[in-house]
């Protein structure tokens, strides 16, 4: 069970803080106040162990401030990243629903803010509500969607490709402002994974990462600060993960 939090300084309660969270920004007041009943804060530092692969599923998250790694190991005992959900974004959701255990490992990335929703409270809010049972599978179908694409990015595409498909929707998530629309020109992004973290995620080794960071930059696609990326020619990078180039 996650150690709890008071209310931090950055919302008013637990039903503000849920509409900073993409599932639950849209949800009627009433539905969102009923649905709070069930959540509460978690303060969780970098490198803490949130759950691990096989434990009981006892409620799932949403991210406020900061970033999760959700992991699996693999029959060698390599970690393989899956997901990275940041502010916004809910995982273990599904693990919840079906009653059953976590399927992978989470791991704080940095200090974060999470919403922890108990799985038996949270039936009873939506037990008798319409509203949130169509949040809930809203959310799967969404899940859904997310694994279908990574799955068709990862047989599909090569690592070049995956790599700026990866670029364009960090400019996204991180400029919100421009979501919908390609990055403009000279627009920077943070990678925020370590490069192990984000090549296990795209399904590539580091040094398949590197190469394929060093050949979007001899291109003049993109260039590279540290974790600070530089996209040069967005619509060059929409090709290239088109495979068009």
């Amino acid at each position: 069970m996650p150690a709890h939090d008071t209310t931090p300084q950055s919302f008013a309660s637990a039903e503000d803080a849920m509409e900073a969270v993409d599932l639950f920004s849209e949800l009627e007041p009433d539905a969102r106040s009923r649905l709070a009943a069930a959540a509460s804060f978690v303060r969780a530092p970098a490198k803490k162990l949130l759950f691990e692969a096989g434990a009981e599923a006892l409620g799932f998250y949403a991210v406020l401030e900061g970033r999760v790694r959700l992991y699996q190991m693999s029959p060698s005992g390599k970690e393989h990243t899956i997901h990275a959900p940041g502010p916004g974004d809910v995982f273990a959701e599904a693990a919840v629903f079906k009653g059953r255990n976590y399927p992978a490992s989470a791991q704080v990335l940095e200090d974060s803010l999470l919403l922890f929703f108990d799985r038996h409270k949270l039936r009873r809010a939506i037990a008798g509500d319409p509203d949130l049972a169509l949040a809930m599978l809203g959310l799967l179908a969404q899940r859904m969607r997310l694994l279908v694409t990574k799955l068709e990015t990862l047989t599909l595409k090569e690592v070049p490709a995956r790599l700026a498909s990866h670029l364009l929707l960090l400019a996204a998530a991180q400029l919100p402002e421009q979501a919908g629309d390609l990055p403009e020109p000279e627009t920077t992004v943070t990678l925020n994974l370590a490069k192990g973290h984000l090549a296990t995620l795209l399904g590539a080794t580091p040094e398949t990462l590197s190469r394929a960071l060093k050949s979007l930059a001899s291109q003049e696609l993109i260039e590279i600060h540290g974790r600070r990326i530089t996209l040069l020619h967005p619509e060059g990078l929409a090709e290239t993960a088109e495979g068009l180039v």
